[in-house]
């Protein structure tokens, strides 16, 4: 017997929306909007910076008792070289990633209210924001950055990749990623890390 039901045929510019927002479904709230699903997290916020900071204190020790031992030691230039590489490379990326940390959790405190602000005081703090090294804000995320000339390389934060497509212009205090075209400066950054606001962003780079 012959079938001669039709099927409906699907352009897939239609897949391709219907798969963007079934992502974007499952995607779970951040910063701030999480913290309005569940305001009682909100006292729990200062006691975790609190124990990060104390992490990091204990980190920072060992990581200078090292370098201490390192540099009073009787090994060549290379070797000290060579063993503070590694304490950087695994202390020193602790390090990061707990500022990280507290720098998320931070930016879920209540912020000043900004209209309490005057002109002179916002405008003066949005001059040392632009002018926070770049580097440093992309350090205390935890990315890990290779000089590559004046530049910085780096893995992309906002899309998914295996080469390094990501540059930090240290000269200019901006970035571009080659891979998705995102570009802007620190502040920029800074606010797509944290999933902040532009004025909660330059609070947060005047308080590093």
């Amino acid at each position: 017997m012959e079938n001669n039901e039709k099927y409906l045929v699907i352009p897939d510019e239609l897949f391709d929306d219907m798969e963007r927002d079934w992502k974007s479904s499952l995607s779970l709230p951040k910063g701030k909007e999480l913290m309005q699903i569940f305001p009682e997290a909100m006292r729990i916020v200062p006691e975790k910076i609190k124990e990060w900071q104390e992490e990091k204190e204990k980190v920072s020790s060992v990581a200078m008792e090292k370098l201490r031992i390192i540099k009073e030691s009787s090994a060549d230039e290379f070797s000290k070289w060579f063993y503070e590489r590694i304490v950087e490379m695994f202390e020193g990326q602790e390090l990061a990633d707990i500022t990280r940390r507290i720098n998320f959790l931070k930016s879920l405190l209540p912020q000043e209210n900004h209209k309490n602000w005057g002109r002179r005081e916002f405008e003066s703090m949005l001059e040392r924001a632009r002018a926070y090294p770049i580097i440093n804000v992309a350090e205390n995320a935890g990315m890990r950055l290779r000089p590559s000339g004046k530049r910085f390389v780096s893995l992309c934060p906002f899309h998914n990749e295996k080469t390094p497509s990501f540059m930090l212009y240290s000269e200019t205090n901006t970035f571009y990623c080659f891979g998705c075209n995102e570009f802007g400066d620190v502040i920029k950054l800074t606010m797509q890390i944290y999933g902040i606001n532009f004025v909660d962003a330059v609070k947060l780079i005047n308080e590093l």
